[in-house]
């Protein structure tokens, strides 16, 4: 069962529903029935329901011969989050393959590994590259900390030379995005590139305790850096791979409210955009689809609420949040 803030609610797979906000034109006249087609080889149901998109920009499908899902060119409209469904296919084992939104219009779940999405962070756990985003009118705070200038996005290539300490307003044209979605290097113009990791000065504040609202900081496993101190000055080994959901003790914020590094115990400080912040209860939409360990969708969220969250993991790259049993994970970006 999956738990709300306030009550347990259920996976559903059959929804009747009253309200919905539709994007195109679905009406039963225009569905294919149960037991008439099969989609790919996979058996068809009637089912009706919402199916909430994420916001993604998935490809649409038209069903041929009413067995052979093809891709119509044309993709989901973004502007809306959810769309009324009509039916299923699915695989023996009750996963679903592809969703009709009616009107010979289908999408698959599976897609959602493979589609960036529109709005909010670039996630990809299986980027180990910095990823490099222009700006068209961007500025950076160094709160007149002489901040180390690298001539690369990574900031691995030191030039010698550091910030005026006279100035803390900079101009950015590019910045640097690691594989959790999160802005760690800007460039000032002509490929001088700072680190935020550095940036320590009287913009910073001392430590306050861990808000109730995380349940942990998500690390993918991976070996990060540590440190003795929230400034983030002084190294002190490597984070275990061993563990992926990190409970946090306190952390180290701005002056706006944003966490510059997390204390994990023991004097040991990580860098806040090394890893990510996972909520202990977060709020989905109604058709929300639901996956399991292996990334095939299980079903959808029957309403809109706040659902405690109990664990994070990676699938395909993305990080899912667990909200019941293993067939009930969704997407942390949904």
């Amino acid at each position: 069962m999956l738990k709300t803030k306030f009550r347990y609610v259920g996976i559903t797979f059959s929804l009747l529903i009253t309200t919905c906000i539709l994007a195109f034109s679905g009406y039963l006249s225009n569905v294919v029935k149960a037991d008439s087609a099969t989609a790919d080889g996979y058996a068809i149901t009637d089912t009706q329901g919402t199916f909430a998109s994420g916001k993604q920009a998935l490809p649409l499908y038209t069903l041929e011969n009413n067995s052979k899902l093809v891709k119509s060119g044309k993709t989901l409209n973004v502007d809306f989050s959810q769309y009324q469904s009509f039916g299923y296919a699915k695989d023996k084992d009750e996963t679903i393959y592809a969703i009709n939104l009616g009107s010979s219009q289908w999408v698959k779940p599976g897609d959602k590994f493979s589609t960036p999405v529109t709005y909010g962070a670039d996630i990809d756990l299986g980027r180990q590259a910095i990823k490099t985003e222009k700006l068209s009118d961007g500025s950076y705070d160094s709160f007149a900390w002489p901040l180390k200038i690298y001539s690369d996005a990574a900031a691995t290539q030191d030039t010698g030379q550091t910030l005026a300490t006279n100035n803390s307003d900079w101009s950015v044209t590019t910045t640097g995005v690691n594989n959790m979605g999160n802005v760690v290097t800007y460039d000032l113009g002509d490929n001088q590139w700072v680190s935020d990791r550095q940036n320590v000065n009287a913009g910073y504040q001392t430590a306050v305790a861990k808000p109730g609202y995380i349940l942990g900081v998500f690390s993918n496993n991976e070996s990060l850096p540590l440190y003795k101190d929230a400034g983030l000055t002084t190294p002190s080994g490597q984070l275990n791979t061993n563990g992926s959901l990190w409970q946090v003790q306190s952390s180290w914020v701005n002056t706006w409210g944003s966490a510059h590094s997390y204390a994990l115990g023991n004097q040991q400080w990580i860098y806040a955009k090394d890893v990510t912040e996972i909520p202990s209860s977060k709020t989905f939409q109604n058709g929300t689809v639901t996956y399991n360990t292996n990334g095939k969708a299980t079903g959808t969220l029957s309403h809109d609420d706040t659902y405690q969250v109990f664990d994070a993991k990676n699938i395909h790259n993305r990080i899912f949040l667990k909200l019941g049993n293993d067939n009930q994970w969704v997407d942390f970006q949904s």
